[in-house]
This record gives C-alpha cells, structure tokens and sequence, in this order.
C-alpha cells in the first residue's frame, strides 16, 4: 500500500530504476518487514496442514482400497 499511496500522492522518489518501479524506498522497509516472521510463521502451518491432510486422506483411502 506504502507504493500505491506515493502513487497517489505523486511523492518524488529517489534510488535506482527497480527501486523506483517497485516502490521500495529505504524509509519503507520497516514498514514491509514489520511483522513478516510472523506471517512466515502463519503460511507454514497453513501450508502444513494442508499438504497434511492431504497426504492423511490420500494414505487412508490406498489403505481402504487394499
């Protein structure tokens, strides 16, 4: 959002070419990086549950069959 908003506000925005098209600015990283383990965190047992119980439903059901 911090990119859409110097969009918005057309804020001048100094640093190289990508850093200018992507938005990031230096002043911005504590901004993207707040609270990213925790997300890291959340996505992981998100992700392991899933494949989980994927593999829970797929083993019980090849054990059904034989």
């Amino acid at each position: 959002y911090v990119s859409m908003e110097r969009r918005l506000l057309k804020w001048k925005r100094p640093g190289n070419k990508f850093h200018r098209f992507t938005g990031i600015h230096p002043s911005d990283r504590s901004i993207l990086f707040r609270g990213l383990g925790l997300r890291m965190a959340r996505s992981g047992v998100a992700s392991f549950m899933i494949v989980g119980s994927y593999l829970f439903v797929v083993d019980h059901l090849a054990s059904g069959l034989t």
